[in-house]
């Protein structure tokens, strides 16, 4: 639940980039800004809090899992489309929603 909390955290200023960014005309800003936030929370955060205490995290391993396999296929179909359209994006807010279900449950 900490993690979900600072990543929601460290990726508030996007709700204020992303549009921004859009109606200047600039997409790439606001999707490396989002890929490069999940990619600092995935390694720095969770980093240095098991370097200062080792994470234990029973029953983690399901939700971890589909974070993973989410993010893989979100980055292959961005990568082969070149896009990332609506109905990629309502994907993954539903597989966030059910990321927080999966970690909270």
């Amino acid at each position: 639940m900490g993690l979900t909390l600072v990543a929601l955290a460290t990726t508030s200023e996007f709700l204020a980039l992303i549009p921004a960014a859009l109606r200047r005309g600039i997409p790439e800003l606001a999707a490396a800004g989002i890929v490069g936030s999940v990619i600092y929370n995935a390694t720095v955060t969770l980093g240095v809090a098991a370097v200062a205490r080792p994470l234990v995290a029973p029953g983690l391993s399901p939700a971890a899992i589909a974070a993973v396999v989410l993010a893989a296929a979100t980055a292959a179909g961005a990568w082969t489309r070149r896009r990332i359209g609506r109905p990629v994006g309502a994907t993954l807010v539903l597989g966030y929603i059910a990321y927080v279900w999966l970690v909270w449950s």
